[in-house]
């Protein structure tokens, strides 16, 4: 760990440090940087949403649930929710309604935020939490004012586009919370505590209900000290969220490592996407679950294959390499898996970065 800074004794306090390094930098953005963040701007939206929050009573302790796919606004919103001293959660977006009340009605949920995709099994679940917040809910879609008959249960004829019966928009929280003017931002997240739990992760269910892992901030922390030894983390990195929020993997190396290290995120929507994000980002640090490295490894294998010329065969696997900046770029590289510790290979090419194995993440709590 090359940051000299002492460590955070609470995610909060870590971001706060991390966002005034250089507020000008980009902290996140989109494939293609369609769209980015800075950290003045995220932090600003951070204190937003926080006061927003606030404004609908979530208070420290309180349980906020998050159904989203891979996108800018997840990183707010569960920060904003960390400055309360709330525990911000995801639940896989694959969940079935049954399954998704289960996890609503075990985790206590007062908050859900959500994509407007996802509305129809959050009511079919007949779970009624007491806010129900659309982070897509002020978006337009695509075919304009005829595409607006097909979403009646999200949008209304007009120049604005609005939320569902009964939810918020974001933009409709950013501006309560720009109202709740006596909301004290630095005494709300001041006030979070090391043992105070920072987030929930649900098991896979396999050997019944599925169960909440409770993980503190000092449990993270701790995570967070013991990995950086060995990926060696530092301010301006680059990584890519594309794997399930609901999976620790993807918390811990883009939502968390942001806040603790600084850590540049690209957010790829879809999982299917990030060959093509790869390039783009061309992260520094970059983990995979195996399955992942192997539908990479078969691409490649399979685009070698497939080359007619033998000279050009030879060079496209280290020519990949290049186009993806997993050689040029990236300092360390790690799979995750919840089995024992796989055996790793005895020597790894010179032309490829280091690469470990991180396992047991879901249910190592850093105590």
């Amino acid at each position: 760990m090359t940051d000299p800074r002492p460590m955070s004794a609470t995610l909060c306090d870590a971001f706060q440090r991390t966002a005034a390094v250089a507020p000008d930098m980009v902290a996140l953005r989109t494939v293609g940087a369609t769209r980015t963040v800075t950290w003045r701007a995220l932090a600003e939206d951070v204190r937003l949403l926080a006061a927003g929050l606030a404004g609908l009573g979530v208070r420290r302790g309180d349980t906020v649930a998050l159904m989203m796919t891979n996108r800018v606004e997840f990183f707010p919103v569960d920060l904003a929710a960390q400055h309360l001293g709330a525990i911000p959660f995801s639940v896989y977006n694959t969940l079935p309604a049954a399954q998704l009340a289960h996890v609503l009605r075990n985790s206590g949920s007062r908050v859900m935020v959500c994509e407007t995709q996802y509305l129809p099994v959050v009511r079919e679940s007949g779970v009624a939490v007491e806010h129900l917040i659309l982070v897509d809910g002020d978006e337009v879609p695509a075919g304009g004012e005829e595409a607006r008959t097909a979403h009646d249960e999200t949008l209304t004829y007009g120049d604005e586009a609005k939320p569902a019966e009964g939810t918020l928009s974001l933009e409709t929280l950013r501006a309560r919370g720009r109202a709740n003017t006596s909301f004290d931002f630095d005494a709300a997240w001041r006030a979070v505590q090391p043992d105070d739990v920072l987030t929930l992760i649900y098991t896979s269910g396999t050997t019944g209900p599925s169960k909440g892992v409770e993980i503190t901030h000092a449990n993270l922390l701790a995570q967070a000290a013991g990995v950086a030894q060995v990926l060696d983390f530092r301010f301006g990195d680059r990584t890519t969220s594309y794997l399930p929020s609901a999976h620790v993997v993807d918390r811990f190396t883009c939502l968390y490592a942001q806040a603790i290290f600084g850590v540049q995120v690209t957010v790829v929507p879809a999982i299917k996407e990030i060959g093509k994000a790869l390039p783009d980002c061309r992260p520094t640090i970059w983990c995979a679950v195996p399955r992942v490295w192997n539908k990479i490894k078969q691409a490649v294998e399979l685009g070698i294959e497939n080359e007619p010329d033998a000279a050009r065969r030879g060079l496209s696997g280290r020519r990949w390499r290049q186009a993806s900046g997993v050689r040029a770029c990236c300092r360390r590289a790690s799979r995750s898996t919840t089995s024992s510790p796989p055996r790793m290979p005895r020597r790894t090419p010179a032309s490829c970065p280091p690469c470990g194995s991180v396992w047991g993440w879901t249910r190592c709590d850093g105590r």
